[in-house]
């Protein structure tokens, strides 16, 4: 089992500071996904992943889905 010291550093270690469950939404929108398809590949609900879209975008300085996905092929969140 990890320690907390380690997951800290695992987390620090994504992009932007990013959550791994944020990295998989940044990579989804990038790929031209909507929330709903979003919500539905994760079982969460469409206002999970509005929440999660928020803090990605304080995140990565980014102000709508469009930049979001820029920002997604840029730094290779998608293929």
């Amino acid at each position: 089992m990890r320690g907390l010291g380690q997951l800290r550093h695992a987390a620090s270690a994504l992009p932007f500071g990013l959550t791994r469950r944020e990295t998989e939404v940044v990579a989804l929108v990038g790929a031209g996904c909507n929330n709903r398809e979003i919500a539905q590949r994760f079982a969460v609900t469409e206002e999970t992943i509005k929440h999660h879209l928020t803090r990605i975008f304080d995140k990565v300085g980014a102000a709508n889905r469009v930049e979001l996905a820029l920002v997604a092929a840029r730094h290779g969140f998608v293929n």
